[in-house]
């Protein structure tokens, strides 16, 4: 029987580069989206976004970055994501970098002059089926108002650098994603301009934990099975 061929997502590469040619001063994240296969209508996707966006700025009072510049682009194509894993968006994802940063500095190594804006590049989100359900069904944000934390949406946050490059820090080996309270954005964006996804991701006890960033020191372990941990 034949293999099914994987996915060719150097084909999103132009989508990557108009979205950041066209950012300047934003702060976010480069978010993916792999939910297609239940029938999301382009209604309940603009509704989830909007959640999106709406929960990340209700989150820290105290946050130094202003609301009303937050960006949350977005990478789509069902043919090519459709159930499309980490360790494959993530090579994607420094390739489309690369490509863009050799087109903005041809002679220059250093691309930090040329990236456009604060949207961070060292990780990204992903909208996976699961994280879309709690997006599309979480309740109105109420900012200064504690939380329902069973009903907080939450979405899948990618580290760029391969996992296994990384030192091992003990429990469960370091697997390059974590869960994030939608709300805890703003807070991770800025723990990630002194720390490292690795240093920040809750380490696992034992195998089939998920890490969740809930914007505090420690974090939580998700009991979510293996086979959330694609």
């Amino acid at each position: 029987m034949a293999q099914p061929q994987t996915p060719d997502l150097s084909i999103l590469s132009s989508q990557f580069q108009g979205l950041a040619e066209n950012l300047t001063h934003e702060w976010g994240f480069f978010v993916v989206r792999t939910a297609y296969t239940v029938d999301v209508d382009k209604g309940s996707w603009t509704a989830a976004l909007e959640n999106l966006h709406r929960y990340v700025q209700a989150g820290d009072d105290t946050a130094e970055i202003h609301p009303g510049t937050l960006a949350l682009p977005v990478i789509a194509g069902r043919g090519a994501l459709n159930g499309a894993g980490y360790a494959s968006i993530r090579n994607a994802f420094t390739g489309w970098l690369d490509e863009f940063l050799r087109h903005k500095s041809p002679s220059d190594d250093d691309g930090d002059e040329e990236w456009p804006s604060d949207v961070r590049r060292d990780v990204f989100v992903v909208i996976d089926d699961p994280s879309f359900a709690s997006l599309l069904n979480a309740p109105e944000p109420v900012r200064g108002r504690s939380p329902n934390l069973d009903a907080e949406p939450w979405v899948i946050v990618v580290d760029s650098e391969d996992p296994d490059t990384m030192p091992y820090r003990g429990g469960g080996p370091y697997m390059g994603f974590m869960r994030s309270r939608a709300r805890a954005l703003g807070q991770l964006f800025e723990d990630l301009g002194s720390r490292s996804m690795g240093r920040l991701c809750p380490v696992r006890e034992y195998e089939g934990q998920i890490p969740l960033y809930d914007g505090s020191l420690r974090g939580k372990l998700i009991d979510g099975g293996v086979a959330a941990a694609r």
